[in-house]
């Protein structure tokens, strides 16, 4: 993600070193950094709604209102375009190809569902993300590291390197909650969705989710709310984590290939832990499980610490 690189490299040119004078250089840093953070995060909330959009027209037959039209019918040819402008937004280099068939018969008109207020809540979700994002920025920043560089004995070197990761993962956060802040507020307002399943978002079997949410998408399609699929509230996603609730329109969706591994992952839950194992021994079981499972494919760099699965799973 183009925005960690940026934070990364910015921490490191604007932040001072010297923990005395950490805390001074902060805003400078900021003032750098919050732009190109508001900046992914207007793309990935683009890319929400074209999205949701083009899937619910193409899987129903209906499309969702944007706050910038007020029509009750739409080209689904619209609906495309600016779902491929909103990918080629953040990704200039991927092509799409518009010509692939849609999955409901019928003209090129699609009927669409207005959501009143929807521009007022988008507007609000913005304002707080970016009053969130300016604190916690700050807080695992360069307040983190001046607090901890002032011990004795710190390998300052180190501390710098982790503390700018640490800023940076939480810069990439704040930009995709721009997608997931913006999706689950048309969601929450859309009456045709039936259920929610938690995915790990990337698109290919090469990222392989932490034993924590690997439990939490064998579950399937357990989920009546966002929240519940999230796994607390009110944001239920460790840094650099890459899973987001998915919503369902109908109870069939769920035997769509886009949820192979959510079967997969209670087929092994089902086969290893239940009626073995309960409470606590059946998570520990279950992360050895996954966590070895991902050893023999691939490191799990999005995993997240004992600390952020105790405070999740005790949101639940």
């Amino acid at each position: 993600m183009l925005v960690v690189a940026f934070v990364l490299e910015a921490f490191r040119s604007t932040v001072s070193r010297t923990p005395g004078q950490t805390r001074s250089s902060a805003p400078g840093w900021l003032r750098a950094v919050m732009p190109v953070v508001g900046e992914h995060y207007g793309k990935a909330e683009a890319l929400a709604l074209t999205s949701y959009r083009l899937e619910r027209a193409l899987r129903t037959g209906r499309a969702t209102g944007v706050p910038w039209r007020n029509t009750r019918a739409e080209p689904l040819v619209l609906l495309r375009r600016e779902f491929v402008q909103a990918v080629t937004d953040i990704s200039p280099r991927l092509h799409i190809d518009m010509g692939y068939p849609a999955i409901v018969d019928g003209g090129e008109l699609v009927e669409v569902d207005l959501i009143d207020g929807l521009e007022e809540v988008l507007g609000r979700l913005s304002d707080a993300t970016e009053r969130m994002t300016r604190e916690a920025l700050n807080t695992v920043g360069p307040e983190a590291y001046a607090f901890r560089g002032a011990r004795d004995g710190a390998d300052l070197d180190e501390l710098f390197e982790k503390t700018a990761a640490a800023a940076a993962g939480e810069a990439a956060r704040s930009a995709r909650r721009g997608g997931r802040a913006t999706r689950e507020a048309v969601r929450n307002r859309d009456a045709m969705v039936v259920g929610y399943v938690r995915v790990c978002a990337k698109p290919d079997h090469d990222t392989h989710p932490c034993g924590f949410c690997a439990m939490l998408m064998s579950r399937g399609m357990v989920y009546r709310s966002e929240a519940s699929a999230r796994g607390s509230k009110p944001d239920g996603y460790h840094v650099n984590c890459d899973c987001e609730p998915v919503e369902l329109w109908s109870k069939a969706d769920y035997q769509d290939e886009r949820f192979d591994r959510n079967r997969e992952y209670r087929r092994l839950w089902d086969t290893h832990i239940k009626g073995t194992y309960a409470g606590d021994e059946a998570i520990r079981e279950w992360r050895k499980l996954i966590d070895g499972l991902n050893a023999r494919k691939a490191p799990t760099p999005d995993a997240p610490s004992e600390t952020q699965e105790t405070a999740l799973e005790a949101t639940e």
